[in-house]
């Protein structure tokens, strides 16, 4: 590898769309600091994953993730920008895809517990 090309990777900008998944839960609950640590929950599994996956073929990412309240959606958004030297048989793309499926499925687990009507419904019955 010529001298030059050390310590350079390529540059991956990845945008997706995810389908809109109800977890039925009561909105008017989560607060502007819940929104922090949903956004930070994510953010942190998806960096630890990366981290795991890619480790020193990473030589510079972002990622950028926040939570907010759109009537009674909740909307959680994902930017990521990565510089690594990882090989095409790598499938950069599918590392970050599963990275960021990680970070929200544990904060779907945190949301269900957290917020969830049936937990709410559930608890009022329980007290009749």
């Amino acid at each position: 590898m010529p001298k030059s090309m050390e310590g350079e990777g390529r540059r991956h900008r990845i945008s997706r769309s995810v389908p809109v998944k109800n977890l039925n839960l009561d909105v008017s609950k989560i607060s502007s600091e819940a929104l922090m640590d949903i956004a930070s929950t994510v953010e942190t599994e998806v960096r630890e994953t990366l981290e795991r996956l890619l480790g020193p073929r990473i030589l510079r990412y972002s990622i950028a993730v926040t939570a907010e309240l759109q009537g009674e959606q909740l909307v959680i958004s994902v930017d990521t920008s990565i510089s690594s030297r990882v090989p095409p048989s790598l499938r950069l793309e599918h590392i970050v895809d599963r990275a960021i499926k990680r970070g929200f499925d544990k904060v779907e687990v945190l949301l269900r517990r957290r917020y969830s009507r049936e937990a709410s419904e559930g608890g009022t019955k329980q007290e009749s």
